[in-house]
């Protein structure tokens, strides 16, 4: 494996400075026109791969256009901050589980990620706010 340089490190400094998890980071960056998987952001940020010099001339293009983002820490995916789901909220979502419907389409329906559908359902009440805008 090889230490991040470059475009990466960048990207993980604006991962820093906008409070972002990988998973709300490639979130902002698909919102942005920037085509990513986690387990791309991932094996690029441990070193394991190195984007190409496409991918690498996007990334550039994409943190230059947009060093702060609104809203940080209030994404759908790994909020550092915990939000509860109302009273209401959480009895919809255990209705529509216990009509068939998959933790996704609960999650797409009430703007939170499917691990917050899961933990709404076992038993957890914190479920997180609407997507990071840019």
């Amino acid at each position: 494996m090889v230490k991040p340089v470059g475009v990466i490190a960048e990207l993980r400094a604006w991962r820093e400075r906008n409070d972002l998890s990988q998973v709300q980071a490639v979130e902002v960056m698909v919102a942005g026109g920037v085509p990513v998987v986690l387990g791309t952001l991932r094996r690029w940020e441990i070193g394991y791969r190195q984007p190409g010099p496409m991918a690498s001339k996007l990334l550039e293009e994409f943190l230059k256009r947009h060093p702060k983002v609104k809203g940080k820490g209030k994404g759908r995916y790994g909020s550092r901050a915990k939000a509860a789901v109302s009273e209401a909220g959480v009895k919809r979502i255990m209705e529509l589980r216990a009509k068939g419907k998959t933790l996704k389409e609960i999650g797409r329906e009430m703007g939170i990620s499917e691990s917050s559908v899961s933990r709404i359902c076992g038993g957890s009440r914190h479920g997180k706010n609407k997507a990071i805008k840019l």
